[in-house]
Order: structure tokens, then C-alpha cells, then sequence
């Protein structure tokens, strides 16, 4: 693995593509609202709208834990 990536960042990373499918559910949830008889049912629009939460805030949970062990490990490796 080279120097550069570290566990902190393929968490990041993780996280970032967490966050990208959490607003794709959201903009499922939208696309339901946006043109009225399409098809879409209430259950639809509500389980799109709880996967864009519950993914989106795993993304940023996953995101900023991945950018705080990046920052306590390079403060660890400074310090002897």
C-alpha cells in the first residue's frame, strides 16, 4: 500500500461514496414528489426518503471518523 493511502482515507472515501448513493435516494424521494402520477406510492417516496437519511448520516459518521483518525494518527507518528 503505498505511503500516502492509509486507513483514515479508505474510510473517507467510504464515506464519500456512502454520502454519493444517500442523495441519490434523496433525489429518488424528490423525482416521486416532483411528477405527480408517475406511479409513485407513498411507501416509495418514504422509503426513498429514509435511505437518503439513514445513508447520507452513515456517510458523514464514516467521513468525519475517517478524517479524526487521520488526524490523531499523524499527531501520534509527530510525537514520540
Amino acid at each position: 500500500m503505498p505511503k500516502w493511502l492509509d486507513i483514515g482515507l479508505i474510510v473517507i472515501g467510504i464515506g464519500a461514496l456512502l454520502i454519493f448513493i444517500g442523495f441519490l435516494f434523496g433525489d429518488a424521494a424528490v423525482s416521486q414528489i416532483a411528477t405527480p402520477g408517475n406511479g409513485g406510492s407513498v411507501t416509495n417516496y418514504q422509503g426513498d426518503l429514509e435511505g437518503f437519511f439513514v445513508v447520507t448520516g452513515l456517510g458523514i459518521l464514516l467521513t468525519i471518523g475517517g478524517w479524526l483518525f487521520r488526524v490523531v494518527m499523524t499527531a501520534r507518528r509527530g510525537h514520540p
